[in-house]
C-alpha cells in the first residue's frame, strides 16, 4: 500500500510541470496580445493626430517648424 501511496504522489507531481508548461505558455500569449493592442492604440492615434495636421494647413506649418508656436489661435 505504501508504495502505491508513493508511485501516486511522484505522478501527481509530475502532473503539475505540464500544467505550469501550459500556464506560462498563457501568459506568454497575453502579454503579446497586450502590446500589439497597445501599438495598434498608439498607432491609431499617430493617425488621428496627422489627419489633424492634414485637415489643418497652418497647425501643420507650426508642428514643421515653418511657422512660430504664437501664430496659434
Amino acid at each position: 500500500m505504501e508504495i502505491i501511496a508513493t508511485v501516486t504522489g511522484i505522478l501527481a507531481s509530475l502532473a503539475v510541470i505540464p500544467s505550469l508548461i501550459f500556464v506560462g505558455i498563457q501568459m506568454r500569449q497575453s502579454g503579446l496580445a497586450t502590446r500589439m493592442m497597445t501599438a495598434q492604440i498608439n498607432t491609431q492615434i499617430m493617425i488621428e493626430n496627422f489627419n489633424t495636421l492634414i485637415d489643418h494647413p497652418d497647425l501643420a506649418a507650426i508642428f514643421a517648424g515653418e511657422r512660430p508656436r504664437e501664430d496659434i489661435s
